[in-house]
């Protein structure tokens, strides 16, 4: 992960341009109303989160937990969301998270990162939040970022990422997709092509 330290957790936050490599300029005191964090699915045998997702929950939720804020969980796997949300639930209670976070679940429309923002933009014409603190994996965030900025002009994103520690392969559909995040090396060409890709995936 990108390092300053924060207390006992190292962290960074950053604003990202629309170029695939993420930017590295700090953010400075920024009041944030929500942390968004997209789905990172679960294991391939669905036994537990991937390791990439469980690493995505424990990053956000410490933000939170300190900065007292809102904090939005995306589950996106349409045969298993229910027990992604019961694993991120397990996550939060091992950490003492005692916020009430706020899941995005997956119903027929959430099968992908571009159908979670559409679910994202109908929660957020209730919520009416300002400012999204974005949380996830390095190589996964620019296409999330562009696709936000892209689609909810009125909203101030800014994102925290962090390095990978481990890479498994995890279960999402098409099951192709899933394999790519198997290695460092598959999972950075896979989320480059999806990157030069987005402008004509994100829904108007």
């Amino acid at each position: 992960m990108q390092t300053e330290k924060e207390d006992s957790t190292k962290m960074n936050l950053f604003s990202f341009s629309f170029n695939f490599i993420p930017s590295k300029r700090k953010l400075v005191s920024k009041n944030i109303d929500a942390i968004f964090v997209p789905a990172l699915c679960t294991s391939w045998n669905g036994k537990r989160l991937s390791k990439l997702c469980e690493q995505s929950v424990i990053v956000a939720s410490k933000f939170a937990k300190k900065h007292k804020t809102k904090l939005i969980l995306s589950n996106s796997n349409l045969n298993l969301g229910k027990l992604e949300k019961k694993y991120k639930q397990s996550v939060l209670r091992k950490i003492n998270f005692k916020q009430a976070a706020i899941y995005i679940m997956p119903e027929e429309k959430v099968t992908n990162t571009y159908d979670e923002i559409e679910r994202l933009c109908e929660l957020n014409k209730k919520k009416n939040f300002r400012t999204i603190l974005v949380v996830g994996e390095k190589w996964h965030m620019p296409r999330i970022m562009f696709a936000l900025k892209k689609k909810m002009h009125d909203v101030e994103f800014f994102a925290l990422f962090f390095e990978a520690k481990n890479y498994e392969p995890i279960n999402t559909k098409p099951s192709l997709k899933g394999l790519f995040a198997a290695s460092k090396p598959s999972w950075i060409v896979y989320n480059a092509v999806s990157y030069f890709l987005a402008p004509f995936l994100v829904k108007k």
